[in-house]
């Protein structure tokens, strides 16, 4: 139990109080800044792969093509542990490639706009990448699950919880052998005063810190 007229137990505590706020609070920050960086990580990693597409689109007989075989599009969806669909529209509104029930953004955006659908069952983040082709705009559209951000970002707040709580206890430890240290003259004046006896009025003669002294 807490003694709040102990000096040493009320420096342990503010310290205490103080370190958890503060361990909390660079806690919430680093998993936020974090959590932002990994999202924009995974966004680019989707608008490089859109542009990959972009680049195999081509015109041939008035029609748009895509320079790309079976296999390459077939392993599209193993570039990443999570799932990744992928639907390629060309200028007329037909399939060029790819999976058609996946969903279009609602709006465009030059060149690229992120949203959120859903296809198969699975809760996606896409990207949808407008290519201007000499027979108009075509959209390319890449989606993946959230699974392996979230995977991504939740390892990196345990590590960051498992490091926080390490720093905290280690500094714990060394702020109460420091106030220990701190406290010493304290101790030994307290000391000194028990050895004496009643009837002994002699000055002591033992160093104290400027607030005790009078």
């Amino acid at each position: 139990m807490i003694n709040f007229h102990s000096l040493s137990q009320r420096l342990y505590l503010a310290i205490t109080s103080a370190l958890i706020i503060f361990t909390g609070l660079i806690f919430f920050i680093s998993t936020w800044v974090l959590k932002d960086k990994t999202e924009r990580l995974y966004d680019n990693m989707m608008i490089a792969v859109s542009k990959n597409l972009d680049d195999k689109l081509y015109v041939k007989d008035d029609k748009l093509k895509i320079d790309m075989d079976y296999f390459s599009i077939d392993t599209l969806s193993d570039t990443h542990s999570e799932k990744i669909f992928y639907r390629i529209v060309a200028p007329n509104g037909d399939l060029l490639a790819g999976f058609d029930g996946l969903s279009l953004a609602d709006k465009k955006g030059y060149p690229t706009v992120f949203y959120h659908t859903i296809y198969a069952g699975t809760e996606l983040r896409a990207v949808q990448y407008t290519s201007k082709t000499p027979l108009g705009d075509a959209l390319i559209v890449v989606a993946e699950s959230n699974q392996g951000r979230h995977t991504t970002i939740s390892g990196l707040r345990k590590q960051i919880a498992f490091a926080a709580v390490l720093i905290c206890i280690g500094t714990l430890i060394l702020v109460a052998f420091i106030v220990q240290k701190g406290l010493h003259p304290l101790s030994r004046l307290q000391k000194e005063i028990r050895m004496r006896s009643e009837a002994n009025l002699d000055p002591i003669e033992t160093d104290v810190p400027p607030e005790v002294e009078v």
